[in-house]
């Protein structure tokens, strides 16, 4: 499927959806946006604001601050330059794999599910693979718009500890702090698949980022166990991860023909980004918004 880069999926199937959000409140959202002259108001669409309410479950305010927020993140954190479908990140898609599962969990949630294809510690270059990620993950929501919630499912099959030691923590530390604020999705559940015996020291690194209610959401399964069943059903996983679904090979060229189908997604999405010189001076340093996490 292809989206519009300008419109995404379609307004009137979305306010189809039990959300609960109105055009009314999407117009107010609107007005306030013109006003603020640093924001990219011409190139924001209804969907992207639509997107921001439900993930703050329509608080008008705290809508306000995270598109704030997001669209300052964009700007500033490297990951998410020069978004294209170049040739380092077709790289990354193919030494690992970034698949929307077509399933959802028994509460409706979506399912995203990632795991190394190549085992190379050296081939892992961490500020690729989250650009590829983000990449992947927002134009999967533009093609399909709200979920009720997200699940990400990190299988970490093949991870050994030579990979821990290539992580960056100063990218680390934006990747979290991008997901726990500023992501436009209501987030469910991360969940460490196949954790390894160093998972504690994963944690650790995670616990020295992110708040207390954003720790509650991360669960870790190790090899072996049925704990992920607990959360979503392993039927709707690849065969190779224990699921009845296509095998890795054929998820990796799934979302690799949904880039390429919609590359031109991205030309749009890198004007979204604010001026800084235009950002009015009592805004300069608001204190960021406090998103509400989902624990259940």
């Amino acid at each position: 499927m292809s989206v519009s880069p300008s419109t995404g999926f379609p307004l009137e199937e979305e306010y189809k959806k039990n959300t609960g959000i109105t055009p009314w409140e999407i117009a107010e959202l609107r007005s306030w946006l013109e006003t603020q002259t640093h924001m990219p108001s011409d190139v924001i669409t209804d969907l992207d604001l639509i997107l921001a309410h439900h993930s703050c479950k329509r608080n008008p305010e705290q809508t306000k601050q995270v598109l704030e927020l997001h669209y300052t993140l964009k700007t500033q954190y490297s990951f998410f330059q020069n978004r294209t479908l170049d040739d380092e990140v077709e790289l990354t898609l193919k030494r690992m794999l970034l698949k929307p599962l077509p399933s959802r969990t028994k509460d409706g949630y979506a399912v995203f599910y990632s795991r190394l294809l190549d085992f190379e510690p050296k081939h892992l270059i961490l500020q690729e693979a989250l650009k590829s990620v983000l990449m992947v993950l927002d134009l999967w929501q533009y093609l399909e718009g709200t979920w009720p919630g997200l699940v990400i499912i990190f299988d970490l099959e093949g991870f050994r500890l030579s990979h821990m030691f290539r992580l960056e923590l100063q990218i680390v530390q934006q990747f979290l702090h991008y997901l726990e604020h500023a992501m436009l999705v209501q987030l469910k559940g991360i969940h460490l698949m196949n954790a390894p015996f160093f998972a504690n020291r994963l944690l650790m690194i995670l616990k020295r980022f992110v708040g207390s209610e954003m720790m509650h959401l991360v669960n870790t399964h190790t090899a072996g166990s049925n704990t992920l069943a607990e959360y979503v059903d392993v039927e709707i996983l690849p065969k190779e991860a224990g699921g009845s679904f296509r095998s890795v090979e054929e998820c990796r060229d799934d979302t690799i023909a949904m880039m390429k189908e919609n590359k031109d997604f991205f030309l749009q999405e890198n004007k979204k980004r604010v001026t800084e010189s235009l950002r009015p001076k009592k805004s300069q340093n608001k204190k960021k918004p406090e998103k509400f996490l989902n624990i259940d």
